[in-house]
């Protein structure tokens, strides 16, 4: 491609095959995790009390009813709180469960707004099932395939239809860095990031021996930008 007043060459933006490797792995992992939702707790949440933490309290009330003050002959529920007798878990430990008031709250927000309920799961997989909510993060793509117009280090970045701006603009601002302003190789037809990614880096238009872009609007601005030129 001509390169105007700085003249013409080709350069490559190549991604090495072991960065696209990692990339991929982490983002199909991130997707993976996304896709758990929130995982409740089932055992204990609050510590029960004692045996002995329970016979003291009853030493105080039966004292307190000895001497006929407030807080004698309470029962066990009394010096509880209020509160049922705790379950006993794994290895003797007593406590209590918050499991039942969450599971109690998400009955109510089911029968209440199950167009919201719904919704919320659909980003989730079935915890029963394992399958992917309508709205969940779908596998990441295999490793090998065109990662959104970047390719292997083998073969050269070219835009295309399918690149996204960020990639565009990151190839033209590595490729003017490393060249001076010299253009990329190109493929054929046109579109926006394309002529972007011309006009950033073309020796002629961008480059140490050109001008800055004198058009209006968010084009020419980034263009500049990207070429150096402010």
């Amino acid at each position: 491609m001509s390169g105007g007043k700085g003249g013409s060459s080709t350069s490559q933006v190549a991604v090495p095959q072991y960065i696209e490797d990692a990339a991929r792995r982490n983002l199909s992992r991130a997707d993976d995790i996304s896709n758990i939702g929130y995982v409740r707790e089932y055992g204990p949440t609050v510590a029960g009390f004692t045996p002995m933490q329970m016979a003291s309290a009853q030493n105080v009330s039966d004292m307190a009813s000895a001497f006929g003050v407030a807080g004698g002959d309470m029962s066990q529920q009394d010096l509880r709180g209020g509160m049922d007798a705790p379950t006993e878990y794994a290895g003797g430990v007593r406590g209590y469960s918050a499991q039942p008031i969450y599971q109690g709250m998400m009955d109510e927000l089911q029968a209440a707004r199950p167009g919201q309920y719904d919704y919320n799961n659909s980003f989730f997989i079935d915890p029963v099932t394992g399958e992917l909510g309508s709205r969940a993060n779908p596998q990441s793509a295999p490793m090998g395939t065109d990662l959104g117009g970047m390719y292997a280090a083998t073969k050269t970045y070219v835009p295309n239809e399918n690149s996204t701006q960020d990639e565009a603009m990151a190839a033209a601002r590595a490729s003017y860095n490393g060249t001076g302003g010299t253009a990329p190789v190109q493929a054929g037809g046109s579109n926006f990031f394309k002529d972007l990614y011309t006009d950033a880096t073309d020796g002629g238009g961008m480059g140490d021996s050109g001008d800055k872009h004198k058009g209006l609007g968010v084009y020419s601005g980034i263009a500049n930008v990207l070429g150096g030129k402010y």
